[in-house]
């Protein structure tokens, strides 16, 4: 076990590991990253946490906002969101605001080229689980 409460956990592909902390901030709650022996403050705040594949983080604050740790800053992305999510391929995965009338929010995945960044998705219905569909 380690020492420390957290809201949030996130651990990248190779094993770097973040935490939202439980010391409330401008933004939600402080960032830690774990270097083995302790936890190290990272400037920021967020209610949300998820690692990409080269341990860089992807947070989300209380005021939905998305940021991106380049490793020494954050930097903003376009959108808003409720949570993120990295998968270790590389993909990173955002829960939206908008209300789709059933208790759930729009599924959208990063695309991103020289210019901008664009959250984006499939049609609706193969977003949501449906009777005999494997995924």
């Amino acid at each position: 076990m380690l020492p420390g409460r957290a809201y949030d956990i996130g651990v990248g592909a190779s094993g770097q590991m973040w935490v939202i902390g439980r010391n409330a901030e401008a933004g939600g709650w402080g960032i830690y990253r774990w270097s083995g022996k302790a936890y190290n403050k990272i400037p920021g705040s967020a209610l949300r946490i998820s690692i990409d594949k080269d341990g860089n983080a992807w947070v989300v604050n209380k005021y939905k906002q998305i940021y991106f740790y380049n490793g020494s800053r954050w930097i903003r992305k376009p959108g808003a969101a409720m949570d993120v999510g990295c998968g270790s391929e590389g993909t990173t995965w955002v829960v939206g605001t908008n209300s789709l009338g059933r208790g759930g929010f729009g599924i959208y995945r990063k695309s991103e080229g020289p210019q901008s960044t664009l959250w984006a998705t499939g049609t609706q219905d193969a977003l949501n689980w449906k009777d005999n569909v494997h995924w």
